[in-house]
């Protein structure tokens, strides 16, 4: 299947609205980049840098592939500079695979984990979680752990909006001067300073984890959930109320 018979694809299938638009986007930026390469498609050593139309359009569906994919900033941008300045048919080719095999995981994932159980969509994040530390992804693995943690709360305390990195290490600080979870306080502490602290340097500053970091975010997300899941929370009126009140606020 081609990459734009892929993207056609995608398309059809995603459930959201604004996700489904962006990717429509896409689709014509591809359509004219192979309008503007011409014969050139059809040799794999050829240099778009050459033909200053099809160099453009590839730019730009790299560039709005790169802004859909938020959680594998680092990576894409990694494998682009890779294939700098020799950019052949070849190379980009493959550039456009791994970001299409991205997009599917994260589209799919999205899907199941609103369409299906809570837990369900939870181990399908932690199965990601494994298969990033196994190919060294740290972006990867800090986003799906991110995710099972906020799942995980959102669950148990009965929390509708979503959460960003520093609203859910605030909420896991409330629920451990609270001891919501009780006698659990020092799981929720690692999951705040190994997954969410670390998860969002990875985002916003350009950190690089190191492989005992990526180890030890992923064994604390799955203790986490082995042991939270079967616990039920102490959320008296005055933690129902401070936690609304980070969420409001900050949406």
């Amino acid at each position: 299947m081609s990459f734009l018979d892929r993207l056609e694809n995608i398309s059809r299938n995603v459930q959201n609205f604004e996700q489904k638009k962006k990717i429509e986007l896409i689709i014509k930026h591809v359509k004219l980049y192979y309008k503007y390469l011409g014969e050139g498609i059809t040799n794999k050593y050829y240099n778009i840098t050459g033909n200053t139309r099809a160099f453009s359009e590839f730019e730009i569906i790299f560039n709005l592939l790169h802004n859909l994919l938020k959680n594998y900033h680092n990576t894409i941008t990694s494998e682009y500079q890779e294939i700098n300045p020799d950019f052949y048919i070849l190379k980009i080719d493959q550039l456009f695979e791994h970001i299409l095999d991205l997009l599917e995981i994260d589209l799919t994932g999205d899907e199941q984990i609103q369409e299906g159980n809570i837990f369900l969509g939870i181990e399908e994040k932690l199965e990601r979680a494994n298969k990033s530390a196994r190919d060294g992804n740290a972006e990867g693995l800090f986003s799906s752990c991110h995710t099972v943690v906020e799942l995980l709360l959102k669950d148990k305390l009965g929390i509708a909006l979503d959460m960003d990195g520093a609203r859910l290490g605030k909420i896991l600080g409330i629920c451990i001067r609270h001891d919501v979870f009780k006698g659990n306080s020092n799981i929720l502490q690692q999951l705040d300073k190994n997954v969410c602290l670390i998860d969002n340097w990875t985002k916003h500053e350009a950190f690089n984890p190191s492989f005992t970091q990526m180890n030890d975010a992923l064994s604390n997300t799955i203790q986490a959930y082995r042991v939270l899941k079967g616990v039920v929370p102490n959320i008296n009126p005055e933690v129902k109320e401070e936690i609304s009140k980070i969420l409001i606020k900050n949406n």
